[in-house]
């Protein structure tokens, strides 16, 4: 029975065992579980830049999503945003600055898919190499992981 429950909190985080090692020691199945708490219980839909979501391989021909999402100001001013894809799609990190956007697309499995950078006011986005996106994805664990510590 506790084996059985163990296996359902794992599928409903969407935390399987491989993405586990990946996000071992940045962020704790319990700060995933407050942060998606937080998340259904505070989140909005919000419509996405399709520019943002084409390169992230999301959408086509500028069609337009609304995920749920929360976003939070640090004490730098920077705005990270944890989004959850519709239908099992995964989640989205983001964090915004002064100079762009760092958008990380993670799979159900918290793999990472991509990440870009996108210039404000302009529909140009840059693909980051996997070592620059692994680095972002790491940084908004901690982040995320601090947050959830705090609630």
């Amino acid at each position: 029975m506790l084996r059985y429950l163990l296996l359902a909190v794992a599928v409903t985080l969407g935390l399987s065992g491989a993405a586990r090692a990946e996000v071992k020691g940045l962020i704790s199945d319990e700060q995933i579980s407050k942060i998606v708490a937080m998340l259904d219980e505070h989140g909005k839909e919000v419509p996405l830049d399709p520019y943002v979501t084409e390169a992230l391989g999301l959408t086509k021909d500028g069609v337009k999503i609304s995920p749920r999402q929360i976003a939070v100001r640090d004490d730098e001013g920077l705005i990270h945003a944890f989004i959850r894809l519709d239908k099992g799609g995964g989640y989205l990190f983001g964090r915004v600055a002064e100079p762009g956007v760092l958008v990380i697309r993670v799979s159900a499995d918290w793999k990472l898919v991509s990440a870009i950078l996108k210039s404000p006011g302009r529909p140009e986005t840059a693909k980051l190499p996997r070592p620059e996106a692994q680095q972002g994805y790491e940084e908004e664990l901690k982040h995320w992981a601090k947050i959830a510590d705090e609630l």
